[in-house]
């Protein structure tokens, strides 16, 4: 693009240099507010709470908690200016992850928590295992807290 300017006159190639930088600065901004977009398929799975003791979850109900959770992301306000459907959950957890949903015996459709596990595999993302409880601490001397 910046060869395409040059040939343009030197006034192109100035204008075209401003925009790169102007891009790139605001690029930095964004990563320093925490203010990035993150991949359609990355915000799902950021936002997808991994609890191995729900169980089985029905799609419906997956669908409402993400709606709930991020409204900005998945409802009707969001930039794609609908709410999150059934379709659309599978078609991001599926092409994404592999992750499709399942029934059991004669239920909804849906997902079991356990199934999640492979996408936070796949970003690298361990579960923390719970800690034993310690006792406080007392304050010392002029801490305040």
């Amino acid at each position: 693009m910046e060869g395409a300017a040059a040939l343009a006159g030197d006034h192109w190639s100035q204008v075209v240099d401003e925009l790169i930088l102007a891009d790139i600065e605001s690029a930095i901004e964004q990563a320093e507010s925490g203010d990035v977009q993150l991949s359609v398929h990355l915000q799902m799975a950021k936002d997808l709470i991994y609890n191995p003791e729900l169980g089985f979850i029905p799609t419906s109900s997956v669908v409402s908690r993400l709606i709930k959770f991020n409204p900005d992301q998945w409802s009707s306000s969001s930039y794609y200016g609908k709410d999150l459907t059934a379709q659309r959950l599978g078609r991001i957890l599926s092409g994404a992850f592999g992750v499709n949903s399942i029934r059991v015996g004669d239920s909804a459709r849906g997902y079991h928590a356990n199934q999640f596990k492979s996408i936070w595999r796949q970003l690298g993302v361990t579960t923390a295992e719970p800690t034993e409880a310690t006792e406080p601490t007392e304050p010392t001397g002029g801490e305040t807290f």
